[in-house]
C-alpha cells in the first residue's frame, strides 16, 4: 500500500466567443492539494496490478462566485519491471 499528499498550483483558463465582446479568455490561479492511496499486488517479479485512488482539490474565484476544480480518479493496470 501507498500513500500521496501533496500540494501544487491549480490553473483554471476558459475561452469563449461573445456576439457583442468577441473572443473572452478567463484565467485565474490558486493552490490546491492531492491526497491519494493505491495497493499493489505482484503477479510475478517483473509484473504487478496497480489500483489508485486520488482526491484532487482546488477552487479559483470568478466574478466573485467560488469555481471547484475538484476530481476524484479511479485507476487501475498493469505495472512491467525490467
Amino acid at each position: 500500500m501507498h500513500l500521496r499528499v501533496s500540494f501544487g498550483f491549480c490553473n483554471y483558463r476558459s475561452q469563449f466567443s461573445a456576439l457583442e465582446n468577441g473572443n473572452i479568455e478567463i484565467k485565474e490561479s490558486n493552490i490546491g492539494f492531492q491526497l491519494g492511496a493505491g495497493l499493489e499486488a505482484r503477479l510475478n517479479s517483473g509484473v504487478s496490478w496497480v489500483m489508485d485512488s486520488d482526491l484532487i482539490y482546488g477552487s479559483v474565484k470568478l466574478e466573485d462566485e467560488k469555481e471547484n476544480l475538484t476530481q476524484i480518479r479511479l485507476t487501475t493496470g498493469l505495472s512491467f519491471r525490467f
